[in-house]
């Protein structure tokens, strides 16, 4: 049976790549996801997003639309963003997530990569990482200065 460990994404905190495949050799932006593996197997890699919500039970749901009363207990849900996998061999593995799934930039936030190894008749057991995405620097900072300004004075 296929077991992982040490799941690292290391920058932890990065903005997701404007245009591009969800996982990239070489990229700019994004974030390096390295683990090791025991055996040869295609990993599945679930990406979820880490929001606020409310304890019932031993279960976490979404918040009432109502204001919540002050000091009342919270928790972390977990919302299912989209998935990828990764053929990968025994011994150490690294790529390139650029932080885009089916198509689309993830949104600023808290988010959670979970791993599941999977061979032929065998599902390993799950690990998961955390990482926060942030919003996109612009491409070139806007001018403030008007045109009357950057006349050379007389």
């Amino acid at each position: 049976m296929p077991r992982l460990s040490d799941l690292k994404l290391t920058p932890g905190v990065f903005a997701a790549a404007a245009s591009g495949a969800t996982i990239a050799r070489a990229a700019r932006t994004g974030t390096t996801v390295n683990y090791s593996d025991t055996e040869a197997a295609t990993t599945i890699f679930t990406v979820s997003r880490l929001l606020v919500g409310v304890p019932r039970g031993r279960r976490c749901l979404t918040p009432p639309k109502h204001a919540r009363s002050k000091g009342g207990k919270s928790c972390t849900r977990l919302q299912r963003v989209g998935s990828f996998t990764d053929a990968d061999r025994a011994g150490r593995n690294s790529f390139r997530f650029t932080g885009r799934l089916a198509g689309g930039r993830l949104s600023p936030g808290r988010y959670q990569l979970a791993a599941t190894p999977r061979a032929p008749g065998a599902t390993g057991k799950t690990i998961a990482a955390s990482f926060s995405v942030v919003p996109h620097p612009p491409l070139h900072e806007p001018t403030t200065r008007s045109r009357r300004d950057s006349r050379v004075p007389r």
